[in-house]
């Protein structure tokens, strides 16, 4: 149950007097404090008219350092809050956009693209920062690994995150992405996945879907992204001699696969002349 005392009071929070207002004008006495004592003996207090406080959900948290014992579980828990936030992320455009609170300092001791934006020769001043290019969900991730230590990443925001880490010079995130699209690679989506790690220069990574694509050729062209794969990655592929399929094989995976005319006409044109005009075949 929420208690209401005046503001010339003050309130002792685990064994602290903390003044509630030491200004004399009758403006600032009709500031009230409203606290209440949570679960986990936390005090909660929000104070009207109050510049500079400590605010998270409309209300002003007192001591919430007590019951972090770690660095890293107090800056775990100003993730993503509005306490102590001095820049906030425009992120992703249309209905996806988000506003994500930040600390500088944070951001700065872990990423050098983001030490530069605050404290180099071109340093902004700008307490908003947009970034209409970044996946709101890939940023928090990114945020969340450069105040917690901890990877949240999934099948859906892996490719995205390991842009996001690229672009903010995070490597230990990239790793954290990469060796994820390594234990989820499979025939299913080797050739996906090196159409986009092509772009991304994972050199490691795209060699990994090679041979993934060299031991299971049949159902990796059978793979349902098949379709959305650029030419130049098909034609990479196709002009291995290591692919453990039959020009025959390879052949009726064409005509009877992909239904997309382009990568028809690419896998064509990567046969041998002889089983290309060959009437059996074609017949």
């Amino acid at each position: 149950m929420a208690s209401r005392i005046s503001n010339s009071q003050p309130i002792n929070i685990s064994g602290w007097e903390v003044p509630v207002n030491s200004r004399k004008n009758q403006r600032d006495r009709d500031n009230v404090i409203t606290y209440c004592r949570h679960e986990d003996d936390k005090v909660v207090a929000s104070i009207n008219n109050t510049p500079g406080s400590l605010n998270h959900g409309g209300h002003v948290l007192f001591n919430w350092q007590a019951g972090k014992a770690t660095v890293k579980e107090r800056l775990a828990f100003i993730f993503n809050k509005e306490i102590l936030s001095d820049v906030h992320f425009i992120v992703g455009k249309g209905a996806q956009l988000q506003r994500i609170p930040a600390h500088k300092f944070v951001l700065s001791v872990g990423s050098a693209v983001f030490d530069d934006m605050f404290n180099g020769a071109m340093a902004t001043s700008s307490g908003e920062i947009d970034l209409p290019d970044v996946e709101p969900a890939a940023f928090l991730a990114l945020l969340r690994f450069l105040y917690s230590d901890e990877v949240q990443i999934g099948p859906e925001t892996v490719m995205t995150t390991l842009y996001t880490a690229k672009k903010y010079a995070v490597p230990a995130l990239e790793k954290a992405c990469v060796d994820f699209l390594k234990s989820n690679l499979s025939s299913d989506n080797a050739f996906m996945l090196l159409t986009e790690v092509r772009l991304f220069d994972e050199p490691q990574l795209a060699a990994l879907c090679l041979e993934t694509i060299d031991k299971c050729t049949s159902e990796a062209l059978a793979a349902e992204g098949i379709t959305d794969i650029d030419r130049d990655t098909l034609c990479a592929v196709l002009e291995r001699e290591t692919l453990q399929i039959r020009e025959a094989k390879l052949f009726n995976v064409v005509v009877s696969g992909p239904p997309s005319i382009e990568v028809q006409q690419t896998l064509l044109s990567q046969l041998t002349p002889s089983m290309q005009l060959n009437p059996i075949l074609t017949s």
